[in-house]
């Protein structure tokens, strides 16, 4: 299970941070949870020090102490963990940059914040390599399949249902492409409009003939040329 820690002193702010947490781990079949701090307290020291992978929302500013010396409490114990900061004071980034806190993205208060917000969890989970699973009705069972074990998503066009495919998986489900898409992205890439693929799982490309390769020895024709314009090699 993911931890998010938000630490932001504006009560309707935080609030609205947290909702925001929820509809994006909802939408990922996750299991999470979520804790706001108003301020810098001895329970919050212990969640520190725990030892487990977190995701942080650090307000810059602080009632006692600033989101920049959370995150220098954090980096003395944590170099794993993500730091997101929020804040309303723009200059603050050179700030933190300055400091070298390994901060995956300052987010603006004041501009698409919440838009971004849903960008930089993404990226959070995509570099904590966090296990993810997809969670399919096919006939009437769920499947729980794991995004490793997944090497590529198509639509079928003939039964108009997209097709998991992967390590001794081929499953059919009712979601769109785009579900998969927007659902778990970044950790698939459009290689066609028809096509979805796990980069992780993908040993070579061959533009010339329009074949990726996996790491299971499985084969994929499904490349546009506006991936291959990409250069994605």
């Amino acid at each position: 299970m993911i931890r998010f820690v938000i630490y932001e002193d504006n009560e309707k702010f935080s609030k609205m941070i947290s909702k925001k947490i929820d509809e994006i781990m909802f939408r990922k079949n996750m299991r999470f949870s979520s804790e706001i701090f108003f301020d810098y307290n001895n329970k919050l020291e212990k969640i520190i020090n725990n030892g487990e992978t977190k995701i942080y929302l650090l307000d810059v500013k602080g009632p006692s102490i600033d989101g920049i010396q959370v995150a220098k409490k954090i980096r003395g114990v944590d170099s794993r963990s993500q730091i997101i900061f929020l804040s309303a004071i723009e200059a603050a980034i050179k700030e933190i940059l300055f400091m070298e806190l390994m901060v995956l993205t300052f987010i603006s208060k004041n501009e698409n914040c919440f838009d971004r917000l849903y960008n930089a969890v993404d990226k959070a989970l995509f570099l904590l390599d966090w296990e993810e699973k997809v969670f399919i009705k096919s006939g009437g069972i769920t499947y729980q399949i794991l995004l490793d074990d997944i090497n590529y998503i198509y639509r079928d066009t003939f039964t108009r249902k997209s097709v998991i495919v992967g390590d001794n998986i081929c499953i059919k489900s009712n979601k769109p492409l785009c579900y998969f898409e927007v659902s778990y992205r970044p950790f698939f890439k459009k290689t066609h409009r028809a096509c979805l693929v796990n980069m992780k799982k993908v040993i070579s490309f061959d533009f010339q003939k329009n074949i990726i390769v996996f790491k299971n020895g499985e084969k994929c024709t499904l490349l546009s040329k506006g991936f291959k314009s990409e250069k994605h090699i």
